[in-house]
C-alpha cells in the first residue's frame, strides 16, 4: 500500500503488502527525520488543497486513476486509485503540522513507503519506488523512501 496509509490500517485493521520493490507502510518516530525533513523543492508551489486535485492531474497525464474512490485517512483527505496497475494512496492534510503528526506515527511503525511527497501537506503513495519516480515528474514534490531511516 502506502506512505500515510499505515495509520488508518492500525485504526480499521486494513492490511498492506511490500514487494521487493521498494514499497510498504510505515508509521513515525518522534526522532524520525521524516518528521523534521525539510520541504521538497518546489514546496508550497502545488497548491493541492484536495487529493482529488492530485488524482486528476495524473489522470490527465495518462498515467492512470480513471476513478479515484475517497477513503479514510486520520486528520486529512484521501482519494485511492490505481496507476500501472498498483493502488495509489492520495492524500492531502489540512496543515504541515497535522502532516508532520501523521509522519511520526506512521515511520513509528518501522514499515518503509515509496511515495511522492511536498514533506509539508500531501503525499502520493504507490506500490513501488519505480511507480513513484513516474508520479513525481507529474505531480511534483519529491520521490522518495519515507521512513528508509528506520
Amino acid at each position: 500500500m502506502a506512505f500515510l496509509v499505515a495509520l488508518p490500517i492500525l485504526a480499521t485493521g486494513c492490511g498492506g503488502s511490500s514487494s521487493g520493490d521498494s514499497k510498504g507502510e510505515s508509521t513515525g518516530a518522534p526522532t524520525s527525520p521524516a518528521a523534521t525533513r525539510p520541504a521538497a523543492a518546489g514546496a508550497g508551489t502545488t497548491g493541492y488543497t484536495t487529493p482529488m486535485q492530485i488524482a486528476q492531474k495524473i489522470k490527465k497525464a495518462g498515467l492512470g486513476c480513471a476513478s479515484p474512490k475517497p477513503a479514510e485517512v486520520a486528520g486529512g483527505k484521501k482519494v485511492t486509485c490505481t496507476v500501472n496497475g498498483e493502488q495509489v494512496n492520495i492524500e492531502v492534510y489540512p496543515s504541515e503540522q497535522v502532516f508532520k503528526q501523521v509522519m511520526k506515527a506512521v515511520c513509528g511503525t518501522g514499515v518503509k513507503i515509496a511515495a511522492v511527497s511536498d514533506n509539508q501537506r500531501w503525499d502520493v503513495t504507490p506500490d513501488t519506488a519505480r511507480t513513484a519516480k513516474r508520479l513525481q515528474k507529474v505531480v511534483g514534490g519529491r520521490a522518495e523512501m519515507l521512513c528508509a531511516h528506520i
